[in-house]
């Protein structure tokens, strides 16, 4: 796939001012969508940002509320769509997820996990070496302890700790968009968590004003 960096941040910005009238990009969003053009479309020079940059990792990307991170990851989503681009991603609210498992219980789990692949159009069959990059909006946000039959689950660690064993073993990729610090998620999720996060995502941190106001 030809890449242009200069046009693929143009082409964006039209992507998002189809989403939100007068989008642009200041300082903080250009820094932003920059590196995340950079990310999918396989530019080495992603990897030089941060001694921790890899470009085979998922995304966590952190911010404060109303910064942007979920239009960004919407705008770039439908710009990945549109293009066809191989990792194009689908975006899920965390507190959608919860709800998914509320009416589809362990059938919900296994879509975010082992069932995230591509299927073969004539078989049918998924194709493990094609696994699906999903998006996971907000991790914080959702109800954090879930009852299943009386017994209570944390749904998003796990599907977050599949998720790290698909990546380990098939290459899944994995975005979360969070305001959230990294130290506190081993106060709301498994205390292992933290330590499989710095492995499968770069952190991204968005900054910026409050833009909803």
């Amino acid at each position: 796939m030809s890449y242009n960096l200069e046009k693929i941040l143009d082409a964006i910005r039209i992507e998002g001012k189809s989403i939100i009238p007068g989008f642009d990009y200041d300082i903080d969003l250009l820094r932003v969508y920059t590196i995340l053009a950079m990310y999918f479309f396989q530019d080495p020079r992603f990897e030089e940002i941060s001694t921790n940059y890899s470009l085979r990792k998922g995304l966590l990307i952190r911010g404060n509320p109303g910064v942007g991170k979920a239009i960004c990851l919407k705008v770039l989503e439908k710009f990945l769509r549109k293009i066809k681009h191989p990792d194009r991603f689908t975006f899920h609210p965390t507190t959608d997820i919860i709800q998914e498992f509320r009416i589809e219980g362990e059938k919900a789990l296994l879509k975010h996990g082992m069932n995230s692949f591509k299927k073969n159009p004539t078989t049918g069959i998924f194709e493990f070496n094609q696994p699906l990059i999903r998006c996971y909006d907000d991790l914080g946000l959702e109800s954090k302890q879930i009852k299943y039959y009386g017994t209570e689950r944390n749904i998003m660690s796990e599907i977050l700790f599949k998720r790290y064993d698909l990546f380990i073993s098939k290459g899944m990729k994995t975005i979360v968009t969070t305001n959230y610090l990294p130290e506190e998620f081993s106060k709301y999720y498994d205390y292992r968590i933290r330590g499989r996060m710095r492995e499968m995502f770069n952190d991204i941190i968005f900054e910026g004003p409050d833009r909803r106001s």
